[in-house]
């Protein structure tokens, strides 16, 4: 079992540096001397004029200009985690004592946390680091405007820390934001600038600039778990850049700051940019949020146009089908992965028709749910655990409040779950990218990997947090 450290003080930013050069030739003397003065008083005022054209032009710099593009595609991230803290008087002491007694006490603490994000989809997707929200009670999104939106974890890898938030207006209504175009990872160069926009200690919408320093770096960050495939850049970063984009001269979206190297200066650490494109599916899969089987995917080629334009093709692709390139879902165009999936993650109740169409092919499909007639046999079967719904009285008697998942009640004695460290009364939150809610949500997550296949599962015990990986037997769909 490996217990998880947060690294909330491990926040990032990075830096964008510029140098620009202005030189200026001479003016040459002329023959007679009313008409070099005349000459010179003319130079002059011309130079001061072109001296001040070229300053007014060396203040706009691409820095600014990337900053006022995102700047209300970035989002302060400001959780809150309610924990229960024992508190002890000394019975040493004469006056704890006589005022207060010997015996100790319990009480609920708020503790606060900042971080950063970015918008990447309209309706109110937002993506941040996974160790700034693990674990919160409470998240909310303050946008550039000043407005403060609850919002909600869909889907967090802790493995990769990456985490996708969704935000609601009042009352649950929609939103809608600027998002934040998302570039491609696959050629930086190093030496190239990049910007960074975040939240530094509470600082909001701050912006650093810097170059790629080097890529494909592995961080570690316990014995056992590491982040590797980074982009390294030269920031001067605080804590509270966590989760916020690393941005190139062209304003595109290329890396999610991470962590930094406390140990020294300017050496910060991002996620690139393709490795949350390549989450997308999983992140939001309809399957997993609205338990409804389309039958197919969608997957995303991409091809760059020097020096940043990134032409994006989608392909619907559904077992021995020819794949679709797909330019619409129920009519509405689609940019890229993240546009696909928010289309279709609209789509909740089985029998509902969803409408593809591109290269002039239109292909229709319907909505299934996936038959689970028996969860807990699944659950049983696949991990060897027994396992009900986390009670509002369990809570209470564990100090979860706030807390969902489901409770393990027996544990097969050598089955998989035993070998990886689970315990009776644990409480498993999440499998993999997901959280559980349910048995029903567990089963539908055992029911989509393989046998053989090692899952991390994420359990809390006695209010601490904790990870272990157990490797997945076939589960058994049997209806009795």
């Amino acid at each position: 079992m490996r217990w998880i450290i947060s690294i909330k003080s491990l926040p990032l930013a990075f830096a964008l540096s510029l140098l620009t050069f202005l030189s200026s030739a001479g003016t040459p003397a002329l023959s007679a001397q009313t008409t070099a003065d005349q000459s010179t008083r003319k130079t002059a005022k011309e130079t001061a004029g072109a001296v001040g054209e070229v300053q007014r032009n060396l203040r706009r710099t691409h820095v600014v200009e990337v900053f006022e593009a995102n700047r209300d595609a970035v989002v302060n991230v400001n959780t809150t985690t309610i924990v229960r803290q024992r508190f002890g008087m000394s019975e040493n002491d004469p006056f704890f004592r006589r005022f207060f007694g010997s015996q100790p006490f319990e009480r609920d603490v708020r503790r606060t946390s900042l971080g950063s994000g970015f918008i990447i989809h309209e309706a109110g997707y937002v993506v941040t680091n996974a160790h700034v929200v693990d674990g919160a009670d409470q998240i909310d999104v303050t946008l550039s405007d000043g407005r403060e939106l609850r919002a909600r974890v869909l889907a967090s890898d802790p493995r990769n820390d990456l985490a996708v938030l969704r935000v609601e207006g009042d009352d649950g209504q929609p939103v809608s934001l600027q998002r934040a175009e998302l570039g491609d990872s696959s050629d930086l160069m190093i030496g190239e600038p990049v910007v960074a926009i975040g939240n530094p200690l509470g600082y909001e919408h701050s912006v650093t600039s810097g170059i790629v320093s080097a890529l494909n770096r592995t961080l570690p960050v316990t014995r056992e778990w590491k982040l590797d495939g980074l982009l390294q850049t030269d920031a001067s970063i605080n804590p509270g850049n966590s989760g916020g984009p690393l941005l190139n001269a062209y304003g595109q979206v290329i890396g999610i700051n991470t962590a930094i190297r406390g140990d020294a200066q300017n050496i910060g650490f991002s996620i690139p940019v393709n490795r949350l494109r390549e989450l997308i599916p999983e992140l939001l899969s309809p399957l997993i949020h609205n338990q409804v089987d389309l039958g197919g995917r969608v997957v995303e080629d991409r091809a760059i146009q020097p020096p940043a334009e990134l032409d994006v093709k989608l392909w619907w692709s559904a077992g021995g089908e020819q794949p679709l390139e797909l330019t619409h879902i129920n009519g509405e165009p689609v940019r890229d992965i993240v546009d696909a999936y928010v289309t279709l993650m609209r789509v909740a109740e089985v029998g509902e028709p969803v409408t593809l169409e591109g290269d002039g092919v239109i292909r229709q499909v319907f909505a299934d749910r996936p038959k689970l007639d028996n969860a807990q046999r699944v659950v049983q079967s696949a991990m060897g655990v027994r396992a009900r719904k986390l009670q509002p009285a369990d809570r209470q008697r564990m100090n979860l409040e706030g807390v969902s998942g489901v409770k393990v009640t027996d544990i097969e004695r050598g089955g998989p779950a035993q070998r990886g460290g689970l315990r009776v009364d644990d409480v498993i939150v999440q499998v993999g990218r997901h959280r559980v809610a349910s048995i029903e949500d567990l089963a539908l997550l055992l029911s989509q990997v393989a046998e053989g296949t090692q899952a991390d599962i994420y359990i809390v015990r006695e209010g601490r947090l904790g990870m272990t990986r157990i490797t997945l037997r076939r589960p058994d769909y049997g209806s009795t």
